[in-house]
């Protein structure tokens, strides 16, 4: 039943976006285009026979056309007036050139060539070769089309704004963006309520604690150092695994490795990112890391793989396809807002494992929260109320002093008009986690039993909201209720 719910919800989704009578979304965008998840998907295919080697090289000589598709559509948007503003055409045009400015040592090249070499190929110098030659004069050349296109696009923006300045904007933001990642059927006004009210609250909150931490407590939060005492991010996994058994179901025997980004592929607003292991080889899990970030803020990066790692994304999916292995069908079945919700809470355990001041931890969670929350709500005044960034600096004048509202407002806009709703998956998917969480802990009181509970929602999988809501409710009764 679960499935059959999750399946309706899915394609009802999916129904409304293609019969949406507008489509403002770009194929080419700073942080989650097709110019930056072809480079992922050529560099993070797994290699374990000749034929895969073989099937990637086909996918390489194959991606002129499909970029060229992409140029082709991109081409039809700006004869339509539907232009990206110069800001987002700078980061797009520096996203391909970082990618192309290496050739012979191209990171797809390098990531082939290591993955090849372990398969002990009689024609391994054959297949380096053609896959060489593909990503030279075919992969690289697409990328340069991609620029080259986008150069001629400047000034040429009609709507340096939000959706919300576009013919129905609003309805293909509310119908397309906020329905598919929010994994819920709630009204924008609904949404917009909901945030501003928490924001509010948390910033009393975060008043609050402040005021009665400790003089230690506040200089060792302020100082920004390294004083959960990792530096290495297989280090940090393996201690959460650790501290997991009491708060979750057992893990699944899984392997995984982390790996750094290469230079030229790493985009300075990813941390780090889990790679989904296939169906068929749930064993071998991927997790990416920025180097940079990685050395700099290495407690952020711990806190980052509790988001990516355990126990968010790499232990959600593999828990749930381990112990419900008949449930194949979930696979391609996602709720963005479910998976980011389950991973914005599995951050809470990252504080409550490295932190051991219990006033600091609460402080970073409310932070936590603020942050995306806030994120959330500007993406909802930018493209849905259609504020500029005077009317946004405004509304930020109330956290923080003018200069920097003004400044912060600035960076916000160009974000959220570059990649509209980018955070709004994980700020509400959370949100509702924490409601859920919040919920059944109240209705059970001493009953209630966290291990229980994170195991429940790992079972039900990735679903929407409304579906997840039930299932907690039919939880909370038979706890409640247990003759019924």
């Amino acid at each position: 039943l679960i499935t059959y719910k999750a399946l309706i919800a899915y394609y009802n989704r999916q129904q409304a976006y293609l019969e949406s009578e507008y489509d403002y979304g770009f194929v080419f965008t700073p942080n989650r285009g097709v110019n930056n998840n072809l480079i992922t998907n050529f560099t993070e295919f797994e290699l374990r026979n000749e034929q895969d080697a073989k099937d990637l090289i086909t996918l390489v000589l194959d991606s002129g056309r499909f970029m060229d598709l992409c140029i082709d559509y991109t081409k039809e948007q700006a004869e339509e007036g539907i232009v990206q503003n110069d800001t987002v055409i700078d980061k797009v045009i520096d996203s391909c050139e970082r990618f192309i400015s290496r050739v012979e040592d191209n990171e797809v090249i390098k990531a082939y060539n290591a993955s090849i070499e372990k398969l002990k190929l009689p024609n391994e110098e054959e297949l380096k070769q053609q896959l060489s030659d593909a990503v030279i004069n075919t992969l690289i050349p697409a990328y340069q089309r991609v620029i080259d296109l986008y150069n001629s696009l400047y000034g040429k923006c009609t709507n340096p704004d939000g959706l919300f300045y576009y013919e129905g904007g609003t309805d293909y933001y509310e119908v397309i963006f906020l329905a598919g990642v929010s994994s819920s059927d709630r009204t924008v006004d609904k949404w917009a309520a909901t945030l501003r009210g928490s924001i509010k609250s948390i910033v009393k909150n975060i008043s609050k604690v402040s005021d009665r931490m400790s003089y230690n407590d506040y200089k060792k939060w302020s100082s920004g150092s390294n004083h959960y005492g990792y530096k290495d991010p297989y280090e940090m996994i393996e201690y959460i695994k650790s501290q997991m058994p009491n708060d979750f179901p057992a893990i699944p025997k899984v392997e995984y490795s982390v790996n750094y980004l290469d230079p030229s592929v790493v985009s300075e607003n990813v941390a780090a990112y889990y790679l989904i292991a296939p169906l068929d080889n749930l064993t071998n899990n991927v997790i990416k890391c920025n180097e940079t970030y990685s050395k700099d803020s290495p407690d952020d990066m711990a806190i980052t793989l509790s988001h990516e790692a355990y126990p968010g994304h790499l232990y959600q999916h593999t828990y749930y396809f381990t112990h419900h292995p008949s449930q194949k069908i979930r696979y391609n079945v996602g709720f963005i807002g479910y998976s980011e919700g389950w991973a914005m809470y599995s951050e809470e355990y990252g504080y409550k494992y490295f932190e051991k001041s219990k006033d600091i931890r609460e402080l970073e969670i409310l932070y936590l929260k603020f942050n995306y929350y806030l994120q959330a709500y500007c993406d909802m005044l930018i493209n849905y109320y259609g504020y500029q960034v005077d009317d946004l600096a405004v509304y930020l004048t109330e956290f923080f002093n003018e200069s920097y509202a003004q400044s912060l407002a600035a960076n916000i806009y160009d974000t959220l008009i570059g990649d509209p709703s980018m955070f709004t998956p994980y700020a509400l998917g959370y949100y509702q986690m924490t409601l859920l969480y919040d919920k059944t802990q109240k209705a059970l009181g001493d009953k209630f039993n966290v291990k229980e509970y994170n195991t429940l929602i790992l079972d039900t999988g990735d679903v929407d909201f409304d579906t997840l809501t039930w299932i907690v409710d039919e939880y909370i009764a038979s706890k409640t209720n247990p003759e019924k």
